[in-house]
This record gives C-alpha cells, sequence and structure tokens, in this order.
C-alpha cells in the first residue's frame, strides 16, 4: 500500500462529544469548512474516550454520509481519536465501507 496518503499537511477538526450517553455521529455540516478549505487529510479531535484506563462505549464515530461527502472533496485520510470509525454497536460498519468505497485511509 501506498504511504503516500499518510504524508503530508492535515487539518485537524474539534467534535464535541454528545452531552448525554448516545453516541454522537460525525455529520457533513461538522466536515464542511475543512473541505471548502480543500483539505485532504483530517484529524478528528473528539476526546470522547477521556479514561485510557476505562473503555466507553459511546464514543464519537463517523455518519456514512459524512465519509461519502469527504471522499465526493478528495479527501485521502481521516483520523479519529476513538476505537472505531464506527458506532460500538455498529454490526453492519457503514463508515468502514464507506472508507473503502472512497480509498480513504483511517487512522483510529
Amino acid at each position: 500500500m501506498a504511504l503516500d496518503a499518510y504524508v503530508g499537511p492535515c487539518e485537524v477538526v474539534a467534535v464535541e462529544p454528545a452531552k448525554t450517553r448516545t453516541p454522537r455521529l460525525i455529520s457533513p455540516e461538522d466536515c464542511a469548512a475543512a473541505l471548502a478549505r480543500g483539505a485532504k487529510r483530517l484529524l478528528f479531535r473528539t476526546q470522547s474516550q477521556p479514561d485510557p484506563d476505562h473503555f466507553n462505549t459511546d464514543f464519537v464515530a463517523f455518519a456514512a454520509a459524512a465519509v461519502a461527502a469527504m471522499g465526493k472533496a478528495g479527501v485521502v485520510l481521516i483520523g479519529i481519536d476513538t476505537p472505531s470509525v464506527d458506532p460500538f454497536e455498529s454490526k453492519d460498519l457503514p463508515a468502514h465501507h464507506e472508507l473503502f468505497r472512497y480509498g480513504i485511509r483511517n487512522l483510529e
């Protein structure tokens, strides 16, 4: 696998975790400003895994539509400070499928 996607300028997008115990999904609107600036590598700072000694299942993940929006904009890499791009309970992994569809690399 070529490493080009992993090397180069990136933009950090701060996303607030949900105020409830319901997992928050990153939406296309959360990505819009960075995409408008032409960012091709996006790192999402959610701070939804605050305790490294305790695994919580309500971490922030991506809506499939957000990954599709980034793919259509030519994003080559996304990163997130959570265990997965999909919610913990997800069985069909829609965000992972969109990553594959658009050839986007991810860092979890």
